[in-house]
């Protein structure tokens, strides 16, 4: 499997190429391009991909090793824990940033079934709670 059907594979079934692009600030063609290997991501964009796709970069370069989330202290991230760290990741409140990512994710939401909605709101009372 080549860099780019990796890219593809960690990215499909989380994000569009289209959001990926407004997260990292690249064209959503260029997205494409990487994916297709028609073109090759340099090492700093290969980085933020394996950032925000939560997989080994060295996994994405070779196809060897483990896939899967990054390890944090010998344990892999929780669903709470991910949604934690893109909020870090996402700026201040009220930057551009923050409210780009808030764009997406609503737009998201309101395509989900009521089950997961419901799911969700529960998620965000818990995390208001430890706060």
């Amino acid at each position: 499997m080549t860099v780019g059907k990796r890219l593809k594979e960690a990215r499909k079934g989380i994000f569009t190429q289209i959001q990926v692009a407004e997260i990292l600030g690249i064209d959503d063609t260029t997205i494409s391009k990487y994916e297709n290997d028609k073109s090759e991501a340099d090492n700093a964009t290969l980085k933020k991909f394996s950032d925000l796709y939560k997989v080994n970069l060295h996994w994405i370069l070779t196809g060897e090793g483990e896939k899967g989330l990054i390890e944090v202290s010998n344990e892999r991230l929780t669903k709470e824990e991910m949604i934690q760290e893109i909020v870090a990741k996402a700026g201040e409140p009220g930057s551009k940033e923050r409210d780009r990512l808030s764009e997406i994710f609503w737009d998201e939401y309101k395509r989900l079934p009521d089950s997961s909605k419901l799911t969700i709101i529960e998620l965000m009372r818990q995390m208001q709670k430890k706060e």
